[in-house]
């Protein structure tokens, strides 16, 4: 890979330049401590049984236990908008030793409280490494946390030889394209820990109507510049209503 894409990794962006929304800037100042480095995300989705619905949504309350602890930069979720019972969960992680550390530690405790353990019939947990930042209203997913209303998730899987290519399109397309679209308050493009072509694209969104706006307005033009059909051997897309009760924010 040239040194071009790997440079990617180390994007910075300027905070003051993204804040566009008062309302969202007085949280952001005063919470300034979760505009931290997010190196790792995990994606969690789960086929929840209709009759525990509103019993895995009350436990889901239980995480926000998360908040303080270490390497913790925050947690979101939702329903899904094709399947009601698919729950989808997306944690934020500083990097991978203070995750392990969790798992090693509170999360069973955790999990047992949450009294979710029968509520689902099947589950998937992937983990992701972030490779870049993807600004929209605020600079980074763990700020876009507070507001955001709605996630829409791609996991790409390249054709053969396709990763530089697809990595340079992320940052000089659909980043610039998504940004300017409107609604879009943050985003991460993270790739597989166990596979190298496969790639997660994660954004949230002010409203579902936003991203409506984004889809039929935006969204076209920008996949024929990109080529995706040359770079994708296949796209998975997942999109969910954010519950506000299932939001966790780090308390430092």
């Amino acid at each position: 890979m040239s040194q071009r894409v790997k440079s990617l990794r180390f994007i910075q962006v300027p905070l003051i330049k993204y804040i566009r929304d008062t309302r969202l800037s007085v949280v952001l100042i005063h919470n300034a401590g979760i505009l931290r480095t997010v190196m790792l995300v995990k994606l969690i989705q789960l086929d929840v049984t209709p009759e525990h619905r509103d019993q895995f949504a009350e436990g889901q309350r239980k995480w926000e236990r998360l908040r303080r602890v270490a390497g913790f930069c925050g947690q979101t979720g939702g329903w899904g908008i094709d399947d009601p019972w698919h729950a989808v969960i997306l944690g934020l992680w500083r990097d991978r030793a203070d995750y392990d550390r969790f798992m090693a530690g509170v999360h069973d405790e955790i999990f047992a409280s949450s009294a979710q353990g029968g509520t689902y019939s099947s589950s998937e947990v992937t983990r992701w490494t972030r490779l870049m930042d993807m600004p929209g209203d605020v600079p980074d997913l763990p700020a876009a946390v507070i507001g955001g209303a709605f996630v829409r998730i791609a996991v790409c899987d390249l054709q053969p030889g396709r990763r530089e290519h697809f990595i340079e399109v992320q940052q000089t397309i659909w980043n610039l394209g998504m940004a300017g679209a409107g609604g879009l308050l943050a985003g991460v493009f993270c790739e597989s820990e166990e596979s190298p072509d496969r790639f997660l694209v994660c954004t949230l969104w002010r409203s579902e109507a936003d991203h409506t706006h984004y889809r039929k307005m935006v969204f076209p033009n920008l996949r024929v510049r990109a080529v995706v059909d040359l770079d994708c051997a296949s796209v998975r897309g997942l999109l969910a209503r954010i519950e506000p009760t299932w939001r966790v924010v780090p308390s430092c």
